[in-house]
């Protein structure tokens, strides 16, 4: 399970998400909002290609910072 608890993101001063907070379940998920809502940040920030301001991002509980290459191997299954 990926776990997004308070995450936020500013680039400079402008905020892009604020304190967001969501579970992802095994299976297909779905992340629907209109057009610069943050969806291409939160799932930047998801797979580590970007990393948030504040929050954390877990996966089973670890923070995805802390598994490496371990987490980037499991995300496509």
């Amino acid at each position: 399970m990926l776990t997004l608890r308070h995450v936020t993101k500013k680039f400079g001063s402008e905020l892009i998400i604020d304190d967001f907070n969501l579970e992802f379940e095994k299976g297909v998920n779905v992340l629907l909002a209109p057009n610069g809502a943050g969806k291409t940040t939160l799932m930047k920030m998801a797979v580590t290609l970007m990393t948030p301001t504040a929050g954390e991002i877990l996966y089973s509980g670890e923070e995805i910072s802390q598994l490496g290459v371990h987490y980037r191997n499991i995300l496509g299954t």
